[in-house]
């Protein structure tokens, strides 16, 4: 599987430190708030946006 994923920053706020990304393939927990960590198929670094 291939996916594209666009990443932006939509704070004021500039981003100068590595971003964390999760992906998350048809978890099997979703909650109004949050998606577990466990439900995570990967992540992927961003050095810089």
């Amino acid at each position: 599987m291939t996916f594209t994923v666009a990443v932006t920053n939509t704070s004021p706020i500039s981003v100068s430190d590595p971003i964390f990304c999760g992906y998350f393939v048809n978890p099997t927990e979703v909650y109004t708030t949050h998606i577990p960590l466990n439900q995570s198929s990967g992540y992927n670094v961003l050095v810089k946006l």
